[in-house]
């Protein structure tokens, strides 16, 4: 975790979206089908992967969905 200190939040955030876009696609899971799952809309989770700005709870929900 030490590499991130250093780092502005939008990279930590696209970074996070980047690593959560990989282990779904990793698990052949679409984007629809992971948010409802999670229980969050597509648009938030394509936010999420995209590196945007969202409520804590969901990057939670997804990362317990995945």
């Amino acid at each position: 975790m030490k590499q991130f200190t250093s780092r502005s939040d939008e990279f930590i955030l696209s970074e996070l979206g980047d690593r959560i876009s990989q282990t779904r696609l990793n698990a052949n899971i679409s984007q629809k089908l992971l948010a409802k799952e999670a229980g969050i809309s597509q648009r938030t989770m394509t936010r999420i992967e995209s590196g945007e700005s969202v409520q804590f709870i969901n990057i939670i929900r997804v990362l317990r969905a995945l």
